[in-house]
């Protein structure tokens, strides 16, 4: 794939009549056929206490490090981990960072570690501005 949202079929794609829907090697941004309403919350366990008060009702909180089913229990709140694949695939770095969808594109928001007023946003890796 081009970019970090991009998929590539790996097989062809057949029809029950044998005709081909999608080539082996199609690549194809899964954002043009679905919408993710929720936000990524992404923060260290010790960011936890923002995250919890910056989270919408519908943003999926996840960790970095740490028992999330511990977290869950202690918060109230479903608490994800953060998963190295996904971790990769979105091309994080740093925590806190809110991940949102815009259109076509995943922007990926930084929350400053200090102040958590001045966030700086970008794309993902390898979008134009």
């Amino acid at each position: 794939p081009r970019h970090a949202h991009e998929y590539v079929v790996f097989d062809d794609i057949k029809l029950p009549d044998g005709r081909i829907l999608y080539p082996k090697g199609y690549t194809f941004n899964p954002l043009r056929f679905v919408k993710m309403p929720q936000r990524l919350v992404i923060v260290h366990p010790r960011d936890l206490g923002w995250a919890l008060k910056a989270a919408r009702s519908s943003d999926f909180v996840l960790v970095t490090a740490g028992d999330a089913i511990e977290l869950s229990e202690r918060t109230g709140r479903a608490i994800y981990i953060l998963e190295e694949r996904v971790k990769a695939r979105l091309g994080v770095t740093v925590a806190p960072v809110i991940v949102a969808q815009s259109g076509q594109k995943l922007v990926l928001t930084e929350i400053g570690p200090r102040t958590r007023k001045m966030p700086l946003t970008f794309m993902m890796p390898g979008e134009a501005r």
